[in-house]
């Protein structure tokens, strides 16, 4: 039984060996990494100063397109709010008229 548990406990707990080339491979995977970032970074400055004047230019339109949006949605709604004081106001002048109406009746009383 001893002699089981010393081959189970030499099988389950990793040799210096294999540590050492799992850590080698580690490092290897590290370097890989980190010269890709460093690519990665280089490209993505690259492609902002490509596309810089790019980005103004699109930035100014998308500005534009927002406030021609802005003053389509301003002038409908101007003419919203106009049309509703119109009604308000025929309104008023019909209340008036009643108003007028009732106290001419009353006062003919």
């Amino acid at each position: 039984m001893a002699a089981v548990q010393e081959k189970v406990a030499a099988l389950s707990s990793p040799s210096k060996k294999s540590v050492e080339m799992c850590r080698k491979d580690l490092e290897a995977i590290n370097i890989e990494l980190e010269a890709s970032i460093r690519e990665i970074e280089k490209s993505l400055v690259s492609m902002e100063q490509k596309f810089s004047a790019n980005n103004i230019l699109l930035t100014e339109n998308f500005t534009l397109k927002l406030l021609n949006s802005i003053i389509v949605k301003l002038f409908f709604l101007k003419q919203r709010l106009l049309a509703e004081m119109d009604n308000d106001l025929e309104r008023l002048e019909a209340d008036i008229s009643k108003l007028i109406k009732h106290s001419d009746f009353q006062a003919n009383d």
